[in-house]
């Protein structure tokens, strides 16, 4: 069987300019800050310079659009943690020494001895640095690219779909800027998918909610029927606790990816006796995808 070229990030947005699939940001507003940051790095890639990035942002619109911004033109990106204390950020500026940090600020926050940028490099054309290893007190970046993380997609769109081409539509409320976000993020692009970004307080009481993200987490809502819902067990431990209406409305999500830590028996026992659609999920940020990934149906 042939191999199907890589649509390329510009291949891609231009067949999802119309979709408006995400949801819980200003779409319009997205492409045009997409396009803004292209702008600025023309001025560099017109001159065959592919500047280093540093991309640290909590707003997930600045995110999204300073990432695809970046691939659109090939330049390497670092994702950033806006949470790095002092001591992290060190780490950090001496390993990326980056040309541009884009964090939303006019200057990065803390500015802890920045290091002259070093030289752009054309082996690292293209590249998206991935944060990991902040839990043992040294920060990495996993190398990737949009052929890696594609081909990531397409493992875990086989998974689930076999080879059909099923889409994937995410329900995120992890953080962008780590794999597990990301992952979500580019497995509805380049699947066709829809991507709910929850924000962090989106189930508190009093929280506002954009109304097409009020109506999802809807206890009484059927729309996360078709999606899959990434979590840490956690975080799926404090929506067990919300009561029974909560209950049926995670029972009727298509998939619920729970990994990062292991799930601890009761848990479990909870999720069993609830009828959940759990994939109990190992992965690892080297392979911006799960290693092994439980069936639902074997839950």
């Amino acid at each position: 069987m042939s191999m199907q070229p890589l649509a390329s990030p510009s291949q891609i947005l231009e067949q999802r300019l119309q979709d408006e699939w995400i949801v819980g940001l200003d779409y319009p507003a997205w492409l045009a800050r997409i396009h803004q940051r292209q702008q600025a790095l023309q001025a560099f890639t017109a001159k065959g310079i592919y500047p280093r990035i540093l991309l640290v942002q909590s707003d997930p619109l600045e995110f999204l659009a300073g990432l695809m911004a970046a691939c659109l033109a090939e330049c390497p990106v670092f994702l950033g943690n806006p949470s790095w204390r002092t001591s992290e950020w060190k780490q950090v500026l001496a390993l990326a020494q980056p040309h541009l940090i884009w964090d939303g600020t006019s200057s990065l926050s803390p500015r802890v001895n920045d290091p002259d940028p070093c030289q752009p490099l054309a082996s690292e054309k293209g590249w998206i640095m991935v944060p990991t290893g902040g839990s043992s007190g040294q920060i990495r970046f996993a190398i990737h690219t949009w052929a890696t993380l594609s081909a990531s997609v397409k493992g875990c769109q086989r998974h689930f779909f076999g080879e059909g081409k099923g889409m994937i539509h995410s329900c995120c409320w992890l953080p962008l800027y780590h794999v597990s976000g990301l992952m979500q993020f580019m497995r509805s692009l380049l699947t066709g998918g829809q991507l709910l970004l929850l924000p962090k307080q989106a189930f508190a009481r009093d929280t506002s909610l954009d109304p097409k993200v009020a109506a999802f987490v809807d206890p009484t809502s059927l729309l996360p029927q078709a999606y899959f819902f990434s979590l840490v067990p956690t975080q799926l431990q404090r929506l067990l606790q919300q009561g029974d209406q909560r209950l049926l409305w995670l029972a009727r999500f298509r998939t619920l990816l729970v990994g990062g830590a292991p799930a601890w028996p009761t848990l479990l026992k909870a999720a069993r006796r609830h009828h959940l659609q759990l994939a109990l999920t190992y992965g690892m940020t080297e392979t911006a995808s799960q290693v092994a990934t439980l069936d639902p149906e074997a839950f």
